[in-house]
């Protein structure tokens, strides 16, 4: 998930590689990682942590804060809909109403 939030740019979650190549039996990692990026210090900045790993969803900036929809977990496609607030650390987040059905 990616977006921005006022003038923060906001990474969160996602999924990777990070020892090996799938096709050299890596295992794939979820992340649940909030990150901002930090403009004077042009670093970026861990700011929280998501409620679970979660990647391959849809992310929508949004004056109240960056929407988080659906996703997977890596067990399973979620329907669950999330506002990630950021003003200081530690990240926040509000539940909002779930899909009709999972969807990653």
């Amino acid at each position: 998930y990616a977006g921005s939030q006022g003038e923060s740019l906001i990474a969160a979650g996602g999924a990777n590689f990070p020892r090996l190549k799938p096709w050299e039996g890596g295992i794939k990692h979820w992340s649940d990682l909030v990150y901002r990026w930090d403009t004077k210090k042009r670093a970026w900045q861990t700011i929280g942590k998501l409620p679970q790993p979660r990647g391959y969803g849809i992310s929508i900036s949004h004056p109240s804060g960056l929407i988080l929809v659906g996703g997977d977990d890596g067990e399973k496609p979620l329907a669950s809909v999330l506002r990630l607030k950021w003003n200081s650390s530690p990240a926040e987040f509000d539940k909002l109403p779930e899909l009709p059905q999972p969807l990653a």
